[in-house]
């Protein structure tokens, strides 16, 4: 044991005094998502104000009524109108953004042709949209004042949406979605460099004759290492998912600022309904994800070194272990669309289940009996993944392969 922390202590060492790698694991993602948050949020909010203020131009045919085309002019902004003669010509037109959309009267329907591909097009669309929806309502109410017929006749009951969800409900609902994907994908990508670095990285710099010649056993150099790993790559997760989330408030900051004055005419209209944004992990959840979280940390660690101990070069290294991230992102986005009822051979699957399992505690919804047979299944793979670890580290034909 004492030489499985010597090996530990080692690495560690060797970490903390590099600054450059300091700063890329500690400071560089909460920078990163930071800017690209405020960046995305910024331009996202500029383009939508742009697109609101822009005025679009709209074309008719001789079929749409007078007055109809005098309601749409008065009731609606940013729109220009353009009576177009010859239809053959509209598809052209919206194609080369002379039209945004265009408007024309069939049998008892009035058409809206636009070009879906097109911002500002889809934006005409649903200017237009609203505007026809009023003029119909308009007609139908002169209508039926004219035939003395009481509009609750025809309108017997309004429609209204009640959402019995908390705030805190959607959160963690949102919450238990994307974190677990966050939680693997940081998991392996936080393991791949300094995972790499202790086993291909000591033969490229050729500290690895002078490891195997130490009085740690090979397991206990094995076992040092992973510990190392497993250690930085779950605060390497911790440090990128807090940057992901403070990023994500920063953001919404400028969004609030945004609909600002929205946000407070719904408050006005629902004060009784608005509840306090309330996020909360007690005891037992943090504990039951922290154990999830180990296993698949030690497979993470378990496999890179693996992969490290056979690599010639952290190049080679680097290229097995592509197809390998590639399995866990696509098993990790599952996660996000799962089916409304998960089949029960998804709880067989390593990292799915566990996945899965982390989305059912931080819901509120766990199933002991899922959580034992993910946790199960993952630590079974993991004790397989570090003893095949141990065995390749064991094999001098791996140590000097040319």
């Amino acid at each position: 044991m004492k030489n499985i922390f010597t090996i530990f202590g080692k690495e560690l060492t060797v970490f903390l005094r590099d600054k450059r790698t300091l700063i890329t694991t500690f400071v560089l993602p909460i920078v990163f998502y930071y800017i690209f948050f405020n960046v995305m949020t910024g331009m996202a909010l500029k383009t939508k104000k742009e697109i609101k203020n822009k005025t679009v131009t709209v074309g008719f045919s001789q079929t749409i009524p007078s007055d109809l085309i005098a309601f749409l002019k008065t009731n609606l902004d940013n729109l220009s109108f353009k009576m177009i003669a010859n239809n053959d010509k509209v598809e052209n037109l919206l194609t080369d953004k002379k039209l945004e959309a265009f408007l024309y009267k069939e049998g008892g329907k009035i058409v809206i042709e636009y070009n879906s591909a097109k911002r500002l097009s889809r934006e005409a669309k649903k200017r237009l949209e609203k505007g026809l929806e009023d003029y119909k309502k308009q007609l139908i109410a002169k209508n039926l004042e004219e035939l003395q017929i009481p509009e609750e006749k025809v309108n017997p009951f309004e429609i209204e949406n009640k959402d019995t969800a908390s705030q805190k409900d959607v959160a963690m609902a949102f919450l238990g979605r994307l974190m677990p994907y966050l939680i693997i994908i940081m998991l392996f990508s936080g393991a791949l460099g300094f995972g790499l670095e202790v086993s291909t990285g000591e033969k490229e710099k050729g500290t690895i004759a002078t490891l195997l010649v130490s009085q740690a056993t090979r397991t206990e150099i094995v076992l040092g290492k992973l510990f190392y790993v497993i250690v930085i790559e779950i605060i390497y997760s911790i440090v990128n998912i807090v940057g992901f989330f403070l990023a994500s408030l920063s953001s919404s900051k400028m969004v609030s600022k945004e609909m600002a004055s929205q946000a407070l005419q719904e408050a006005a209209k629902h004060s009784d309904k608005i509840q306090q944004l309330g996020v909360s992990f007690n005891p037992a959840t943090v504990i039951s994800v922290f154990l999830l979280i180990l296993p698949i940390g030690l497979i993470s660690a378990a496999l890179i070194i693996a992969i490290g101990s056979y690599a010639r070069s952290m190049k080679e290294g680097q290229t097995l272990m592509t197809p390998v991230l590639l399995v866990i992102i696509f098993v990790a986005l599952l996660t996000i669309n799962a089916p409304l009822k998960v089949p029960q051979y998804f709880y067989y699957i390593p990292v799915l289940n566990t996945a899965i399992t982390m989305q059912e505690i931080l819901t509120g919804k766990i199933v002991l009996s899922h959580f034992m047979l993910s946790f199960g299944i993952t630590v079974l793979l993991a004790v397989a993944l570090v003893g095949f670890s141990v065995y390749l580290f064991n094999r001098e034909d791996i140590h000097f392969r040319i």
